[in-house]
């Protein structure tokens, strides 16, 4: 008896995780140069911008272009999460990413590094 009713759960989570799949996935990540500013806003480089990094750690105040932090572009944006990934990503044609949420990005000393991989979800337009 309490084999049948111990299986008789389980297909049932079987049923409901099989359903809640598309919810709970994703289909691709973005790296996007970002750090979290308050809840539901990062900070964000603009395209083709990184964190300033040019005295050691990353300084969220300045976003700087090339690889030795030579040109400074100003300070970062304020943008939610689907604003970041809008501006860093382009979806394919027929299609719309939509961030389904961050996955901080972290350097090789434990510490977040400036960047933030944001998951889409690809939804058709």
């Amino acid at each position: 008896m309490r084999t049948h009713i111990l299986s008789t759960i389980l297909a049932l989570f079987t049923i409901v995780g099989a359903a809640n799949a598309d919810t709970l996935g994703w289909d691709g990540v973005a790296e996007v140069p970002a750090i979290a500013a308050a809840p539901d806003r990062y900070l964000v480089c603009p395209q083709g911008a990184h964190f300033d990094t040019s005295r050691g750690a990353v300084d969220k105040n300045f976003c700087s272009k090339g690889p030795f932090d030579w040109d400074a572009l100003g300070a970062p944006k304020t943008l939610t999460l689907q604003q970041a990934l809008d501006q860093h990503f382009k979806a394919p044609p027929g299609t719309r990413a939509v961030a389904v949420g961050p996955l901080p990005v972290y350097n090789s000393d434990g510490r977040v590094d400036g960047w933030l991989h944001i998951a889409y979800k690809l939804v058709k337009e």
